[in-house]
């Protein structure tokens, strides 16, 4: 399926008609605050006649549509069969739009991986074969060396080797998706731009770059060139802003002459595959399109209501030290080597009221601290997250 952040005021045809689109060959997610919110979403679409019975509502409070950026990546454990959800910090002031992931995985019951790293979905592309990549950008955002955010994208996202490019000129989001898309594990679209724009050189390192690329089974990337219509205002029209949903290209159109090219050439390099295209003319100056408000769900909701959501099965080798009931508490544990950990404490409906650690940790003897002050008296829920293995912790805090 894919999950859209519903817009209610200046895009909502556009909404309406991805929608149709989506539930034409697969199912849609739409984010909404409450019922009310989601009562007026169905009834548009079905007076738009999108049928409905493919549409289910996820309520969270958001603060932005661009849910490609803060939405969650889905993740495939072949050890155990089994998915997960890894959570990027996102680069925005916008805590609503960042704890979105983690109330969709609490409410879907999927396990949830947690990393300190400013990372955004539009920065980002996989080969699923273990290549990655992104723009400077995700060197410009964090404190991280090169070889520490290769490493955490290995440790969350099963890469093997991470592919930086400059980001292009003058266009603001630095994301990737902006000039470049991964038609399939061997096959790079990077946008072209003609003699005496500001990104043409550029564009045509990046696409020679790809072209000296293996994917992760050892073959050469093909690079495919589209061109892109001419920058004005700083606003950039990016035909490689698409996404690839159940055979089908759902492809943002500017209403430029270019738009019949750019469909020509998904046509030829996508055979077998309907292109659908939006009219994209006005989101396109908020910084993206059809990629940047979308986000592929890989699998249905599991079933696991409630709380039952925080049990666990495999308890992992920890101890809990200091007095309790109280406010201050420490968490002891030792890693043989470098290892993802996420520790946070969930209140009794479920919510997360505080993350305590969220990134990679190398081999050591850690004793963490876990402090419930400001925090209001009762029972709470530590969730212990090292490597595969998971441990929950009833805490008191008393006021």
């Amino acid at each position: 399926g894919v999950l859209l952040r519903w817009d209610f005021y200046i895009w909502e045809d556009l909404y309406i008609e991805l929608t149709r689109a989506i539930v034409e060959c697969g199912k849609a997610y739409i984010v909404v605050l409450t019922q009310s919110q989601a009562n007026q979403v169905r009834s548009t679409l079905q007076n738009n006649g999108v049928p409905t019975d493919s549409v289910e509502f996820f309520y969270t409070p958001t603060n932005s549509v661009w849910i490609r950026d803060y939405g969650p990546w889905w993740i495939y454990h072949l050890s155990d069969s089994t998915w997960g959800i890894v959570d990027f910090e996102y680069n925005r002031p916008r805590p609503d739009d960042d704890t979105m992931p983690w109330h969709l995985a609490h409410v879907w019951n999927v396990p949830l991986y947690i990393s300190d790293l400013v990372h955004t979905g539009g920065n980002f592309m996989v080969d699923g074969l273990g290549c990655g990549f992104a723009s400077n950008l995700i060197y410009q955002e964090n404190s991280y060396t090169p070889q520490e955010i290769e490493s955490i994208l290995g440790a969350y996202m099963g890469l093997d080797t991470l592919y930086v490019f400059q980001r292009i000129n003058g266009e603001y989001t630095g994301h990737i998706d902006m000039w470049a898309k991964l038609l399939d594990d061997h096959t790079a679209l990077i946008a072209y731009y003609p003699p005496g724009d500001p990104n043409h050189n550029l564009l045509n390192q990046h696409a020679e770059r790809f072209a000296q690329i293996k994917n992760g089974n050892g073959i050469y990337f093909d690079t495919v060139r589209i061109p892109s219509p001419p920058v004005y205002s700083g606003v950039y029209r990016s035909y490689t802003n698409s996404l690839i949903f159940n055979e089908r290209v759902l492809l943002p159109i500017y209403n430029h002459p270019y738009d019949t090219v750019a469909i020509r050439i998904y046509q030829q390099v996508m055979p077998g595959y309907e292109i659908k295209t939006f009219d994209c003319s006005e989101i396109i100056e908020w910084g993206g399109a059809v990629h940047c408000i979308t986000k592929l769900v890989a699998l249905p909701k599991q079933p696991g209501p409630g709380i039952s959501l925080y049990r666990f099965y495999e308890p992992i080798s920890y101890k809990l030290v200091g007095s309790n009931p109280g406010q201050r508490f420490k968490l002891r544990f030792i890693l043989d080597k470098l290892t993802p950990v996420q520790i946070y404490l969930i209140d009794q409906v479920g919510r997360t009221v505080r993350r305590i650690v969220s990134r990679v940790l190398d081999a050591g003897d850690y004793l963490i601290p876990i402090d419930g002050s400001g925090l209001a008296s009762g029972v709470y829920l530590l969730r212990i997250v090292i490597g595969n293995d998971r441990a929950t912790e009833k805490i008191v805090v008393v006021d």
